[in-house]
Order: C-alpha cells, then sequence, then structure tokens
C-alpha cells in the first residue's frame, strides 16, 4: 500500500516483483538488476529485520540462492509456525550519508539528522557539508 501512495505522488520507489520460488526470484533479479535486497513476505512477520529476514547487497544468481535458503532457515528459527508468502526481491535504492550535527553520542532527534546523496569526489562532500541545513545552527 505505502508504495502505490508514494508512486501516486510521483515519487519512485525501488523495483521489486514477489518470487515464490529461487528460480522466480533469479528471474526477478535479472529482470531488475544487481545489486538486490532479499525481503521475506509473510503477513504474520511484521519484524523482518529482528526474524533475520532482510538480505542487502544481493551482487549475482549464487549469492541469491544461498540467500533464499539463509531467509527460510532464519524466518523459520525465530518461527516455526509461519510459512512464508514468498521473498520480494528489490532493486538496492540509492545510497546515501546520514549527516548528525550531535557528537559521537548524537540524540535521535530528526533536527540532528540529514540525509545527503553518497558524493561521488571530495568536492561534492565538502558542498553538501556547506550547503547542509544543519550545519552552523546553534544546539539547543
Amino acid at each position: 500500500m505505502g508504495k502505490q501512495v508514494l508512486a501516486a505522488l510521483g515519487i519512485r520507489t525501488p523495483k521489486s516483483r514477489l518470487a515464490t520460488s529461487a528460480a522466480d526470484a533469479a528471474a526477478v533479479a535479472a529482470e531488475i538488476g544487481y545489486p538486490a535486497v532479499m525481503k521475506a513476505q509473510a503477513a504474520q512477520l511484521t519484524h523482518k529485520s529482528e526474524a533475520g529476514g532482510v538480505l542487502l547487497g544481493i551482487a549475482n544468481d549464487i549469492q541469491l540462492t544461498t540467500g533464499w535458503n539463509t531467509l527460510h532457515a532464519n524466518v523459520a528459527r525465530h518461527r516455526s509456525d509461519l510459512l512464508l508468502d514468498g521473498i520480494l526481491v528489490e532493486e538496492m535504492g540509492a545510497r546515501c550519508v546520514a549527516s548528525a550535527t550531535s557528537g559521537q553520542k548524537a540524540s535521535a532527534k530528526m533536527r540532528d539528522f540529514e540525509l545527503l546523496r553518497t558524493p561521488r569526489r571530495r568536492s561534492e562532500v565538502n558542498e553538501q557539508t556547506r550547503t547542509s541545513t544543519i550545519y552552523g545552527r546553534a544546539e539547543a
């Protein structure tokens, strides 16, 4: 539902499709390209990460097949009664840099953070830092 809302607002979301077999997952990955993300899918699996149900940076068919087996094993260890509906294979989103202003022990206040696109050159780091909306602001 969330992706449909974002799409209606014109916000691009990663390409993805539910796979119900390892072969199907490989076909999806071939379609959307590597690197990919794999996410275990089941209505009763509300906290995928806690169950070991998310794998990032899948780079090739071998990792995808291994990942398929790993996700099923992780979820079975977490909840042996749960049957997966499948695995969502999704393109990796753009990388970004999280910048915090509160020092080593940054508080988790949203005003202290800003997401920046991963820079390709040192000059881009300097420019992003210089034009950041959070740098130079006095701490409360």
